[in-house]
């Protein structure tokens, strides 16, 4: 089978290619490490999933193991533990968790830069990865406590591996190619997509040698099940919860049981809505659920890649039909796209929640067809204008930076300082000796003050302990304080947007022997915040 593309092309008007292309990969390295710092010191508080995490981490390095899933998460990922080996550096729970993030979101454009290598002669993979580091869903969520970073780093390591090995040279590549998938998906589970994909590619489509390639790509899965089976087995832990079995289970039935469900729902809205434009169009949209699945996944994707840049991508497919006959490894990276965008969509119509960073399942191994599309510009560049490839180099390399810095730089969050001030004031009140209990009506405002006011506390506190403040809030005054009171609860925010007029308002009925109001603050998203402390004696 012919490549359509020979591993790397030369690279026409810059002299000393190794060494001219080294310097430039270099210095979008740094770049992309400095916009990547620039966002962690300009995100200003902790995101609700990275509290979760930090909690995790917490559980290990205290050696309370009781509470490593207790806290909404019942898997865990390798994040927490990355997390410990910054905090033995740093002492510090936040700047350890943003610097896992910064250095694994930094240290993808390394496998990424050498994937695309593979297809690309060297100004135009130096510019794709230039998109890649300013891409700004890499740089935001590189700057947040989450655990898509080292996923990243890992899958884009898989896939070049996996594209890199050949007839001769395929043992190592195929081995590494493995363990790098497994520790994707030990950080996010979707990356076994990737295995999959890599095992259905090899057995099908790869030329020679299908058993040894086989028997040393899964062997390392094979043999990981084996020893997980056997400390589970040891330890009297279920199974069930380690493999997120059950989550996998539900992957491949819930979304056809929820289109039902929602098809239903539909249609009791119809007979329940009064003769107006929404019947008909509720009758319209109770057969087109599928379409609107297919329009959001694919919106999200748009947006993952960012506006601009995805026009490069709808750019390299021009041939890619050639390329897919032609060429077996970008065929492999095309199965992997395809399949990430039908398990996105499978999963939308599971739960119809969908975040941007999601779609890195389907931008990792498609983007080099942005790749392509890049080869296209620089030809229509120097060809239409006589330019040479420093001046094209230079161009589009300042286009692409004035089309993303300015999304980039920017402070993220700021609105929401007002929870971390509020958990600070807590633990500056308390101290930082025993489990502050604090609830709230909202789950990510409880979260965000619960974290911060017990957050120099040596121990592992969930930050959504509280989570029933609302029904409490149905029974009396004294009732709701005895509850508070006996579930350990020492301060609790109300907020005004959470609490409508038939519960509790404590701003016209303070009762001073059972509570303290503390302080008043106001958000966009709740209104008015009134900071309670329940007296105790």
């Amino acid at each position: 089978m012919r490549l359509s593309f020979p591993e790397t092309l030369p690279d026409e008007g810059l002299a000393d290619d190794s060494i001219s292309m080294s310097r430039l990969f270099t210095l979008v390295l740094i770049l992309g490490f400095v916009i990547r710092l620039f966002a962690c010191q300009y995100t200003c508080i902790v995101n609700p999933d990275g509290a979760l995490y930090i909690h995790q981490a917490r559980a290990i390095y205290y050696g309370q193991w009781d509470l490593l899933s207790s806290c909404v998460l019942n898997f865990v990922s390798s994040y927490p533990l990355f997390i410990i080996g910054g905090y033995t550096i740093f002492h510090n729970w936040i700047i350890s968790a943003r610097v896992v993030s910064l250095i694994f979101g930094s240290m993808t454009l390394i496998p990424v830069y050498f994937l695309l290598r593979r297809f690309l002669d060297g100004k135009t993979c130096i510019l794709s990865v230039l998109v890649f580091a300013v891409t700004p869903l890499f740089v935001a969520r590189s700057a947040d406590v989450i655990r898509d970073p080292i996923y990243w780093f890992f899958a884009a390591l898989g896939l070049y591996f996996f594209i890199s090995s050949d007839q001769v040279k395929y043992r190592l590549p195929t081995l590494f190619a493995s363990l790098s998938f497994i520790m994707a998906a030990w950080a996010r589970i979707e990356a076994i997509l990737y295995i999959i994909i890599s095992c259905v590619v090899v057995l099908v489509v790869r030329q020679g040698k299908k058993a040894q390639r086989i028997a040393i790509f899964i062997s390392p899965v094979i043999l990981l099940m084996l020893l997980l089976f056997a400390g589970l087995s040891v330890f009297d832990i279920s199974t069930q919860s380690v493999f997120r079995l059950e989550e996998i289970r539900d992957k491949l039935s819930e979304p056809l049981v929820q289109y039902e469900n929602l098809r239903a729902g539909l249609k009791d809205l119809v007979s329940q809505t009064p003769d107006s434009n929404l019947a008909p169009f509720l009758k319209k949209a109770r057969n087109m659920i599928w379409l609107i699945a297919l329009g959001t996944v694919a919106k999200h994707a748009v947006d993952a890649y960012f506006y601009p840049f995805f026009v490069l991508f709808l750019m390299g497919l021009a041939g890619a039909r050639r390329r897919l006959k032609e060429d077996t490894r970008v065929l492999y990276l095309a199965l992997n796209s395809a399949f990430a965008l039908f398990l996105l969509y499978a999963h939308l119509m599971q739960t119809w929640m969908i975040f941007h960073r999601f779609a890195v399942l389907f931008l990792l191994p498609s983007f080099v067809f942005l790749g392509f599309g890049m080869k296209r510009m620089v030809y229509f560049l120097e060809k239409r204008f006589s330019l040479k490839a420093p001046v094209t180099l230079f161009i589009i390399a300042i286009s692409i930076l004035i089309c993303s810095l300015p999304k980039n730089l920017q402070s993220n969050e700021s609105d929401k300082l007002v929870f971390k001030e509020i958990g600070q004031l807590i633990a500056d009140l308390e101290g930082n000796d025993r489990e502050i209990g604090v609830a709230a009506a909202s789950l990510w405002t409880m979260s965000h003050v619960s974290f911060y006011a017990n957050l120099k506390y040596e121990g592992a506190i969930c930050p959504l302990k509280y989570i029933n403040i609302q029904q409490l809030a149905r029974n009396s005054d004294d009732a709701f304080l005895s509850d508070l009171k006996k579930a350990g609860v020492d301060y609790f925010l109300w907020e005004e947007k959470s609490w409508s007029k038939n519960r509790l308002d404590f701003l016209k009925r303070q009762t001073p022997n059972r509570v303290i109001e503390i302080g008043r603050w106001s958000h966009a998203d709740t209104g008015r915040l009134v900071l309670f402390k329940v007296i105790t004696g």
